[in-house]
Parts: C-alpha cells; structure tokens; sequence
C-alpha cells in the first residue's frame, strides 16, 4: 500500500468533504435559529460543531473495522469523514431536533443509529444521522455528512471516553465496567434533569393560569 498515495488522494476527498460540510452547516445553523427562537424558556439546540476526520484517523478506523486501505473503500465504508454534532440540554430534544433535521429537503437522511434508545456495550449514547448533500465541484456529487445529536451529559462521556481509548493503553474489563457504571450514571442524571424540568413548567404554567 503506497500510504503517500492515498493520503494525497484522501485530502482531496477531503476537500469535497469540507465543502459539503459547509452547506450542511448552513442548513443547520437556519433551523437551529427557528427552532429557537420557538422556544420560549430554553434553546433545545444548545450548540453545534462540525468536524473533518483527519487522514492518521481514517486509517485507524479502516484498521479496526477490517476495511481496504484504498480511497473507494473510504468512501464506501467511513461515511463520517464529515460530521457535526449537536447538543441538547434534554433528552426528547434529541427527537425533535432529528425530526425537524428529517423534513428539511436540501438533503436526505440515509441512515439513522440510535445509541440513546438502545446504548453501546460500554454505555455509549448518541442519535446519528447520514445524511447525504449534494455538491457540485465539476459535476454532481452525494456527499455523506454524519449528524450526531446528543445531550450534554452524553457528550461529556464520550469525550472522556474518546480521550482515554486513544492516549491511555487498552482497556482491562475492570476499566471497561468503570465505564459502563459513569454512562449509567448520566442516564440517570438526564432522566432527572427531565423531571426537574417538567414539574417546573408545570408549576410556571399553573402560576400564570388566570385564577
């Protein structure tokens, strides 16, 4: 595998990429402000970040998912070299935002995974969506661009997760369990948080009812 060759051929994917990330940021950033502008006691779509998967990442994922080290295996495979992630401050947001994420017709969802429903092994939360853009760069071209849409809580996790997987060294199962006991925690504290904020507007919607 000539890896200088497809690192050169992956930065242009990458371009295409980073411009269908653009428009697809763009989009989003228009239906976060009307989604917002909504809702009168908080933002559901707290914030957003987008992202490109840089060429040392790629690999390892092909690596670790036993996928060809070519440029059409990457574009057949690695359907998240793109993404963008958006946070919640509660859980049934992340439904509403993908619903409305669903409707919109400058592009189409092709694949749905709900980690939040039904969470990874290690406690791993997150609602992602593929969605496919379109860009014209000489011609036509579907490019995917994977949304994930998470809480706060879930995206602590993750991050943690993701910084402790790539610079500490494997993990044992007694490490593992620690793991899946912090994700079953921040389920619980989303599942509260929701409590707390439905009694509280129910409270404020009894305050302002005409008596």
């Amino acid at each position: 595998m000539d890896m200088e060759k497809l690192r050169e051929e992956y930065e242009e994917y990458a371009k295409e990429c980073s411009f269908a990330l653009r428009l697809m940021k763009a989009q989003l950033e228009n239906l976060q402000e009307q989604i917002n502008v909504e809702e009168e006691l908080y933002d559901p779509f707290e914030s957003m970040k987008g992202r490109i998967k840089t060429f040392e990442s790629v690999v390892r994922k092909c690596e670790v998912r036993g996928y060809e080290l070519s440029i059409d295996s990457i574009k057949e495979n690695v359907k998240d070299v793109a993404g963008i992630r958006i946070i919640t401050p509660f859980v049934d947001n992340i439904y509403d935002i993908a619903d409305e994420i669903s409707k919109q017709r400058d592009f189409n969802i092709a694949c749905v995974k709900d980690y939040v429903e039904k969470p990874k092994e290690n406690g791993y939360q997150s609602l992602h969506l593929t969605a496919l853009i379109m860009i014209y760069a000489g011609k036509s071209k579907l490019i995917p661009v994977e949304i994930q849409i998470r809480t706060g809580a879930m995206n602590l996790w993750a991050k943690r997760e993701h910084l402790l997987q790539y610079k500490g060294s494997s993990q044992t199962p007694e490490m593992q369990d620690m793991f899946k006991e912090a994700a079953d925690f921040l389920i619980e504290f989303d599942k509260k948080i929701m409590e707390l904020r439905d009694g509280m507007s129910t409270t404020l919607s009894t305050l302002k009812s005409p008596s």
